[in-house]
């Protein structure tokens, strides 16, 4: 009610319009674009069922990139906002969506009970199973180092640089270092040292004659973890994957590479030595993303390390398969808790709070 009061008393009053003003002013617009003004009687075509349904097209392909699924009723808007100049309305949306190859979903809540009606494309679900078949078939594939080759080398890097890893940050170590599995994930809370315990494994695995690679899904990301981790090879995963499509030899010039979103890796060569290649902040990372980082990886015959949060912040495209592998136990996950950049005991527990999504209690602390 207050924010009501204030908005009324804030906005602007209307203003009178002169339109004959505005008609000018229009004209001068178009003669800017060279366009000539419309005049009265203009015959305006009317909308075919056709064009009706691909603005309904648009609308799907555009909720679907954005979104793994959406309701009827978010469907209903972005067709109607889409087919605004082709008259769709209510019923048509109802009939394209009836007529449509949507999926259905009836997804349940935490107690069990409907979670209501969505609707997802084919391609959707199509990406996620691919994301989940490459990490549970390439389980075992890889070379990892033995547990006491990972534990001596550990103990010589700490000695060296003086450092102290707890528990789960040296069972992270060797969680990287010693897994044969292709695909595994680091679930890391804020506070509790990743990239200091990403540097130790960088170190192990380096003096073990590995290299080690990283990207992120943005600029700050990639430049925190190649700096507090020591990280050489460390960039976007946009530019990673650009540049290894410009590698294989299937850059297109003149491509839009703002709006990219697929990348063509074939004939991409191995690595020349055992690779590990970490993703950081992969819980913002979307399943086509996902699945193109999985593909460099393949490619490469490289150990690809997912490190994030699925607490924290979504991705912003459609999908979030590296939340959806860690929550169900599909993906050989390590965790990190301990959070260890709070030093005062009361500040502790209200992080504490805070990163298991109890904002309340967080704060009354």
């Amino acid at each position: 009610e207050a924010a009501q009061a204030a908005n009324l008393k804030t906005r602007q009053a209307k203003q009178k319009i002169d339109i004959n003003e505005k008609r000018l002013e229009w004209q001068k617009e178009l003669a800017k674009l060279k366009q000539a003004a419309p005049t009265k009687g203009d015959n305006i075509a009317k909308p075919t069922t056709a064009i009706q349904k691909a603005a309904f097209d648009r609308a799907i392909d555009r909720l679907a990139k954005q979104n793994f699924a959406f309701t009827e009723r978010q469907i209903t808007q972005a067709a109607m906002a889409e087919g605004v100049t082709a008259n769709v309305q209510q019923d048509t949306v109802a009939k394209c969506l009836a007529k449509s190859k949507l999926v259905k979903l009836t997804p349940k809540n935490a107690d069990g009970m409907p979670a209501g009606n969505y609707y997802t494309t084919k391609q959707n679900i199509v990406t996620e199973q691919k994301i989940l078949d490459n990490v549970l078939l390439n389980k075992g594939k890889m070379t990892g180092m033995s547990q006491a080759q990972t534990n001596k080398t550990l103990q010589n890097v700490c000695t060296k640089n003086n450092w102290q890893l707890g528990a789960e940050q040296q069972n992270v170590v060797s969680h990287i270092a010693t897994s044969k599995d292709q695909f595994i994930a680091v679930r890391g809370l804020a506070g509790t040292g990743k990239t200091f315990t990403l540097n130790a494994a960088r170190e192990v695995l380096e003096q073990n004659g590995y290299e080690v690679k990283g990207m992120a899904a943005t600029g700050q990301a990639a430049d925190e973890l190649a700096h507090d981790a020591k990280i050489k090879d460390c960039n976007t995963i946009h530019k990673t994957l650009n540049m290894a499509e410009k590698e294989a030899g299937n850059a297109i010039k003149g491509e839009d590479y703002a709006t990219k979103d697929n990348w063509n890796l074939k004939g991409l060569k191995p690595a020349g030595k055992p690779t590990v290649r970490f993703v950081d902040e992969a819980s913002l990372v979307d399943n086509n993303l996902l699945l193109q980082t999985q593909k460099l990886a393949l490619a490469r015959g490289e150990k690809l390390v997912m490190i994030g949060d699925n607490k924290q912040m979504p991705p912003v495209g459609a999908g979030n398969a590296y939340s959806n592998l860690v929550q169900q136990g599909s993906i050989a996950t390590a965790e990190l808790s301990d959070i260890r950049r709070q030093k005062n005991p009361e500040l502790l527990k209200a992080v504490r709070e805070a990163v298991q999504g109890k904002t309340k209690a967080s704060l009354d602390m």
